[in-house]
């Protein structure tokens, strides 16, 4: 395939998404910003979990290093808060992962439901203006 092929092939699978992606647009405005936005937190809470297992690591280190509190001293240092911490907010980053998760299949269900309804209501507008004949 030559290369003026290989473009030509590039920019009419381009022109074809722009205008498939304008559709979508068009029908639903609010469901794609809210299914962008969502996809935009679902692609960071990887990283931020990553990070939280870091610092679990770091803290369950620190724990385990930390001398016993002495006779009198109350039990659960420095330590061991910074380990609970890390501890709540690795359950929280997994509770919004399946929070986002629910809620961006209600989402792009209700957001492929309002496309399928205007590409019909398109059709029956373009069918209404063709004449009888055809």
């Amino acid at each position: 395939m030559s290369l003026r092929a290989k473009a030509r092939d590039v920019l009419y699978t381009t022109f074809n998404v722009r205008r498939a992606l304008g559709f979508v647009w068009e029908s639903s405005r609010g469901w794609t910003i809210a299914s962008a936005l969502l996809l935009m937190v679902q692609g960071v809470l990887p990283v931020v979990s990553i990070y939280l297992l870091r610092l679990l690591v770091d803290a369950v280190v620190a724990a385990v290093s930390a001398a016993p509190p002495a006779a009198g001293a109350a039990a659960g240092g420095a330590p061991q808060r910074e380990l609970y911490v890390v501890l709540f907010a690795a359950g929280g980053v997994m509770l919004l992962a399946g929070i986002t998760r629910i809620v961006g299949t209600l989402v792009n269900t209700e957001q492929s439901r309002r496309v399928v309804d205007h590409m019909h209501d398109v059709i029956q507008k373009k069918a209404i203006e063709v004449d009888l004949e055809f």
